[in-house]
């Protein structure tokens, strides 16, 4: 393997021979079960886009202050762009279906950079605000869930580089093995990411623009999103697992 063989940063393993088959047998399976994948990536989409168009409404509606910025940003970070980067490698995902696999890693890369940028961006304006009120850091569960998110996020960052340049580092760490822990980390991060946002929505400042009816709404709108981005990295990343086991066993 060279180090021009890019790997999936979701999946834990270098790309596939039968890609480019495997997107065209995707094409070309006008199905009723290909046709229900679609309407479901369609679904998750809208969703995504409603979800986020509502809660920018609410953290601006009343007018624009420090605090309105960090749910915006957070919800861009953790909830669209992280979504799409991890749904770049789905062959069925509308806005990356004719995307070659180095594009789709290329596309990966750089929606992870900019989620990373506005997950930072929030983090900072939280801190300030909190600081000019004169409030204590991290002392509810939205708080301490949502640090850990973002230390965890910090270091699956990390390892995405070192798996980009796995290759370099095989003398201390196999590629595929580190690409498998990203991987996993990646898994944990969005759905502590998915928590920390169903938290915040339950939050005091939160419960005072919106009932509780939409609230749990919305909630069940994040949880339609997460299962839905998870269901195939958590797969392949299992089996991955399974058959590396069973390598092993027979070794």
């Amino acid at each position: 393997m060279s180090s021009s063989d890019e790997a999936n940063p979701l999946l834990g393993s270098t790309r596939p021979t039968n890609y480019s088959n495997n997107v065209n047998e995707n094409r070309n399976q006008f199905s009723f079960r290909y046709w229900l994948s679609v309407l479901y990536n369609v679904s998750v989409h809208i969703a995504l886009s409603a979800l986020t168009a509502f809660v920018t409404y609410i953290c601006f509606y009343k007018g624009t202050v420090l605090f309105s910025w960090h749910p915006t940003l957070m919800l861009i970070g953790f909830l669209v762009l992280m979504t799409e980067a991890m749904l770049t490698f789905n062959l069925i995902n509308l806005p990356t279906r004719e995307l070659g696999y180095r594009s789709r890693v290329l596309v990966h890369w750089i929606l992870q950079a900019v989620s990373t940028c506005a997950i930072t961006a929030s983090f900072i304006i939280i801190m300030l605000n909190k600081n000019r009120l004169g409030k204590n850091h991290f002392t509810s569960n939205h708080g301490i869930v949502g640090l850990t998110t973002i230390i965890l996020t910090g270091l699956s960052v990390v390892l995405g580089v070192l798996s980009k340049f796995s290759y370099q580092f095989r003398h201390y760490l196999r590629p595929l093995n580190m690409k498998m822990i990203h991987s996993a980390l990646a898994v944990c991060c969005y759905t502590l990411a998915m928590t920390t946002i169903s938290l915040g929505l339950l939050s005091p400042w939160f419960l005072e623009n919106v009932s509780y009816r939409w609230i749990y709404s919305l909630i069940a709108v994040v949880v339609y999103i997460a299962q839905y981005t998870l269901l195939k990295p958590l797969f392949t990343l299992g089996k991955k697992v399974w058959l590396k086991i069973r390598s092993e066993m027979r070794s």
